[in-house]
């Protein structure tokens, strides 16, 4: 995965360096400081797990104190580089690869092999919420840098407060969708998926756990912070262009799904990728969306960790038969047609969001971002 990850951001680059050839008068390789500076979290990650893993091997201290020790220096290392690396960027490209490097290394940063006896510090560990929560703390500290101010959630404007009827509507429908995605995780037919979750229920039921909980709530912190990052930067660009708002929307959605492409240099197919991207893509649109128009982060949070969670339930369950999964992930034009139906009732939400009345929303949230 590491290797994958940094093909992926070295073809990242090039792409980022060839933009810059055509975009700005001065040549690319005067800007080279600003990409050196996105890709160096990757260096210091890499030498503190190193280190780490040196002294867990060759000293006879206590497991909880190396970790302690070493969760110190890292912390200690992070901050500093922040301030010095990342905060001075001001070009475009440089910001939106800077910040995905940097949730690839704080999400590695805390998290370590050993295993706590103890339940929930195993919980805590093992889902890694504690480097989700890093990344909060980082983005708000580039927000005030960046923006000389950080608001991730924001008071209700007036004509948000007109549309309570279409609020209810969009919350019956997240409520839905959430659910019929994991469900298309474990059913054979598309219409179990729509009508069969008592049965589903019964069996989520039975298998509690502390660590998919807290797993999914990291991924609904570190995801959509990553999210809102690529949001205020691509709003902070195109904050003079009339199409700003889908830009952002787009560009914000196209960066985390395609991000999924390195599961291909982890064995999968190349069309289950396509196909992965193609409905990650849907989803992403539509969070992008629902927090322009509400402004608040923690309802895109929870909708995020309630899916996942659903999805983790399930994925370990050993009731659910995986065997018959993936009909929403196939190539067959039959059983793709789903997958498709899925993604089209997430951009015509989308859709529905950014214009009309709810447009107007968005615009008076966007004042009180800037």
């Amino acid at each position: 995965m590491p290797i994958a990850l940094l093909i992926f951001g070295m073809l990242l680059v090039i792409a980022a360096l060839i933009f810059n050839g055509f975009k700005y008068e001065q040549p690319w390789w005067l800007t080279i400081k600003e990409y050196v500076n996105a890709f160096i979290p990757i260096a210091l990650i890499l030498a503190l797990k190193i280190l780490f893993h040196f002294v867990l091997k060759n000293t006879s201290f206590p497991k909880p104190i190396s970790i302690t020790i070493y969760s110190i220096l890292a912390l200690t290392l992070f901050l500093p580089f922040l301030k010095v690396s990342l905060v001075p960027l001001r070009k475009f490209i440089p910001k939106l690869l800077a910040v995905f490097i940097l949730s690839i290394c704080v999400l590695n940063l805390l998290v370590t092999s050993y295993h706590f006896k103890n339940e929930i510090l195993f919980a805590i560990n093992d889902s890694s919420i504690i480097n989700a929560f890093l990344f909060l703390g980082f983005a708000l500290y580039l927000g005030n840098k960046w923006w000389q101010t950080a608001k991730m959630n924001l008071y209700f404007s007036g004509a948000f407060k007109s549309q309570w009827l279409f609020l209810l509507i969009l919350l019956v429908f997240i409520i839905g969708s959430s659910v019929f995605s994991a469900l298309i995780n474990l059913t054979s037919q598309f219409k179990d998926a729509i009508w069969n979750w008592t049965a589903t229920f019964s069996i989520l039921n039975k298998f509690p756990g502390l660590n998919l909980i807290l797993a999914a709530i990291e991924a609904g912190i570190l995801e959509e912070t990553l999210r809102w990052l690529n949001l205020r930067i691509v709003l902070s660009k195109f904050r003079h262009h009339r199409g700003r708002i889908e830009l952002a929307v787009l560009i914000s959605a196209l960066i985390f799904a395609v991000s999924h492409s390195v599961n291909y240099f982890s064995g999968q197919t190349a069309a289950l990728t396509a196909v992965q991207i193609f409905i990650t893509l849907g989803f992403c649109l539509f969070l992008a969306a629902v927090y322009l128009y509400t402004g608040q982060f923690w309802l895109i949070v929870l909708i995020h960790a309630c899916q996942d969670w659903l999805v983790f339930r399930i994925k370990v369950n050993p009731l659910a038969d995986m065997s018959a999964s993936g009909w929403w992930l196939s190539i067959d034009p039959h059983q793709f047609l789903p997958s498709l139906l899925v993604v089209l009732v997430y951009g015509a939400f989308t859709i529905v969001l950014l214009t009309g009345k709810r447009r107007s929303v968005i615009k008076a949230h966007l004042e009180k971002m800037s």
